[in-house]
């Protein structure tokens, strides 16, 4: 929900390669060989479409981290890590790449309102961001809960839910970090609740509720929701949307030639 603005822009990637590394770096966890190969090929691309590819490094500098402290699968995580450092240096503007993003990554945006820390409780219940914080409640409802009878836990994993809800907190832009950090790592924990909530069940439902369908038939409900209130207004046009960018503005000076300065009326 909290898209910012309804058209395909650059972090598309970001969220889907994001998704995509954490699933790699669990599957190396698990003694997989194929990421490998895989995720420095996806590092390649994503380097070269959005800057957001700096989260897929930190994800693996945790799994590494984490790997070098448990000793398992040291040398597959470090080769991964390091080949998809590497390949980041494959771009247009070559070595010259790091020294502008780092500067742009640790910019201070304070007057940019998507930048701002997310305030807990909106003065507006029903924004943009109402998914993400009932999604942040019940994340930690269901590790509270679940916390014990669960045993497959993944350490790095829980890790990057906590560094992905600290972000979405400091910044309203990286809400959407979290989404998908709690989508790969939250699920072992809501199926302990789930199914502890089955036991309180009559015998015969009881028999026939099945933690994994209700998440199913419960993330198909908000996927219908969605793409019947939100994506009928979606546009899979690169364009800025008219009504929130001054496009036919910008349209009319071009055609008169207009030169010089412009004050534009933005917290930019």
């Amino acid at each position: 929900l909290p898209a910012f603005i309804p058209v395909v822009r650059c972090q598309v990637f970001t969220y889907g390669f994001f998704a995509l590394t954490l699933f790699g770096l669990e599957a190396i966890r698990g003694g997989k060989r194929w990421p490998g190969f895989v995720l420095p090929a996806v590092m390649l691309v994503w380097a070269n479409v959005h800057g957001g590819f700096m989260a897929g490094l930190g994800a693996m500098a945790v799994y590494t981290a984490f790997a070098l402290f448990t000793h398992r699968q040291v040398k597959p995580m470090l080769a991964t890590a390091f080949a998809s450092g590497a390949v980041t240096l494959v771009n247009i503007y070559g070595l010259k790449f790091w020294p502008y993003l780092i500067p742009a990554l640790l910019n201070n945006r304070p007057h940019i309102a998507e930048w701002r820390p997310l305030p807990l409780f909106a003065s507006d219940m029903w924004d943009v961001f109402v998914g993400f914080r009932i999604l942040f409640w019940l994340v930690v409802f269901v590790l509270l809960i679940g916390w014990r009878r669960t045993e497959k836990k993944s350490w790095p994993g829980l890790v990057m839910l906590a560094i992905t809800a600290a972000l979405a907190w400091h910044s309203r832009r990286h809400t959407s970090f979290f989404g998908v950090a709690a989508l790969a790592m939250a699920g072992p924990f809501l199926h302990t609740v789930l199914a502890g909530l089955a036991a309180w069940l009559p015998p015969r439902w009881r028999a026939a509720f099945h933690p994994a369908l209700a998440a199913t038939v419960l993330y198909g409900a908000i996927a219908l929701y969605v793409t019947v209130n939100f994506l009928p207004d979606l546009s899979f046009q690169v364009l800025a949307p008219v009504g929130h960018d001054p496009v036919r503005e910008v349209d009319i000076l071009s055609l008169a030639q207009a030169e010089g300065n412009m004050a534009l009326p933005f917290e930019w």
